[in-house]
């Protein structure tokens, strides 16, 4: 009976009581799925070749993934044919091993097919050891990567930013290095489809992405400008008039502004994988100073897929960039005084992180 309108369902109606098969031949049916949050409303009238699927709790027709209902069908066959505590123990345990046999191949195909993020370390790219961790989109639950830093000699990763990134952005102006900001801003924008694309497994709207990527990208242009307008096309920055340090004049001084002699390293948040990489990353290397970026772990594959295209491009000069995906495994031991820490989080690991013995004893920029 319809609990609505009080009359006799069409698929009672129409069903072989002792059975309970339907007396409507399969050809002629109609399948309709309503919405999971829909109900019929009062009085409503079903086709005479349409079959209405009632399923608990006032839920219609809820649309579920194609092969989620296919093994919940083939589930369901086994579990009714069975009775298991008639079954001799040896059929019992051969039925939970084939059970258990088929999870574990269907957990490893999943893992399978999932790409692991690369560590762009040493101007090469370097996949992290072991499996790592398993990265899911947020749209369809489906494995997307796999992520682990293991293996990375942190270390080293350090030294090559300080020798040779910063080594060669000191060598460039602040007109270059803005020009360098513009030219790799166009590029991203060329090539921005890829990353519309990708965009969607973290969950983001069309409209987030924009901000995530367009917006990101803006911040390239708009530190290019700010170098190539308010800064002079020299090595470094006049820190105001010269001083006079002597009576006559003979004695003077003059602060500059210097590129730091170490590194940068960027620990962003989740929410913006692109813009909050490239909002720190533009000043960093308008300054000349190297950067070492370390993604949140849920949408690093986005940053990933984006620094993948700036490597590409080979529009930075060798060391300016390196990315981590995973954790940061002893980079801390080899901060130094020269070095900065850019960090976006919660105020617990930004406590945490600050309180580093490393960190503390090289009065390390935080």
């Amino acid at each position: 009976i319809c609990r609505d309108c009080s009359q006799p369902s069409f698929a009672r109606r129409n069903t072989d009581v002792r059975t309970r098969r339907s007396l409507i031949p399969k050809s002629a049916m109609t399948l309709m799925r309503l919405p999971s949050h829909t109900v019929p409303p009062r009085g409503a009238i079903a086709s005479p070749n349409t079959v209405v699927i009632n399923e608990p709790a006032r839920t219609v027709g809820r649309e579920r993934n194609s092969s989620t209902s296919f093994w919940q069908v083939v589930w369901t066959l086994i579990w009714s044919q069975l009775d298991l505590d008639r079954l001799d123990r040896t059929i019992r345990y051969r039925i939970f091993q084939f059970i258990s046999f088929f999870v574990s191949n269907n957990v490893a195909r999943r893992k399978e097919f999932a790409m692991k993020l690369g560590n762009l370390v040493l101007d090469q790219w370097l996949h992290g050891d072991g499996d790592g961790t398993t990265l899911n989109s947020a749209v369809s639950g489906k494995p997307l990567a796999r992520i682990t830093s293991d293996g990375v000699d942190f270390a080293a990763v350090l030294a090559h930013a300080r020798n040779v990134g910063g080594s060669n952005l000191r060598k460039m102006t602040f007109h270059q290095r803005g020009e360098m900001l513009k030219t790799l801003a166009q590029y991203l924008m060329e090539h921005k489809k890829e990353l519309y694309a990708l965009s969607t497994e973290t969950g983001a709207t069309k409209g987030d992405s924009w901000v995530d990527i367009d917006g990101g990208i803006s911040t390239l242009f708009v530190f290019s400008s700010k170098g190539r307008r308010e800064m002079p096309n020299d090595h470094v920055y006049l820190d105001g008039p010269p001083e006079a340090l002597s009576r006559n004049g003979t004695f003077v001084g003059q602060h500059i502004y210097t590129p730091k002699l170490g590194a940068a390293v960027h620990i962003n948040a989740f929410n913006f994988p692109c813009w909050g990489m490239l909002e720190k990353l533009a000043p960093t290397l308008l300054a000349g100073v190297p950067a070492i970026v370390k993604p949140a772990s849920s949408t690093a594959y986005l940053t990933e897929l984006m620094v993948r295209q700036i490597n590409a491009s080979g529009i930075l000069p060798d060391g300016a960039l390196q990315l981590i995906c995973g954790g940061v495994g002893d980079l801390f031991d080899h901060l130094s005084c020269q070095d900065t820490i850019a960090f976006t989080g919660s105020k617990n690991t930004a406590e945490f992180l600050q309180q580093h013995p490393r960190v503390v004893s090289e009065s390390v920029a935080f």
